[in-house]
């Protein structure tokens, strides 16, 4: 009797956490974020065009130069990526920097400056180092 009753209690506490759905989504969301930053990191070193990622409110968007790598006429990347947009209810989306532009040799610009800039998605933070592009999560 009392093994089902502990048992009782486990499962009244447990179950709702295993099905709950939101903490895999919160963090899909994340890793949704970092990939778009990796891509466009990877994107304009391989056209040799600059790619920015922009962060307004709780979405994110990709854009490339709309005619030439010299245009400065920004347009989204929506055709060529899945993951060039999104956005997600509930959840914070956040930058040190609004707006962070990858030159050719994949430096994360703010401005015509080399910047480190740290994106928040919720409660995760990752990292993206000026002088490389690199993206770390700490």
């Amino acid at each position: 009797m009392v093994v089902l009753v502990l048992l009782g209690i486990v499962f009244a506490v447990a179950l709702p956490k295993l099905f709950d759905a939101s903490d895999f989504k919160k963090r899909g969301f994340f890793d949704e974020v970092q990939a778009a930053a990796r891509y466009g990191q990877k994107l304009a070193v391989s056209t040799g065009c600059p790619v920015r990622l922009d962060i307004a409110g709780a979405s994110y968007t990709l854009l490339r130069p709309e005619l030439d790598c010299s245009d400065s006429n920004f347009i989204s990347l929506t055709a060529e990526h899945p993951v060039t947009s999104g956005s997600m209810a509930g959840v914070t989306l956040t930058s040190s920097h609004p707006s962070v532009t990858f030159d050719a040799m994949g430096r994360a610009l703010v401005g015509a400056v080399p910047s480190d800039v740290t994106v928040t998605v919720g409660t995760r933070s990752f990292q993206i180092i000026g002088e490389t592009g690199y993206i770390q999560t700490p």
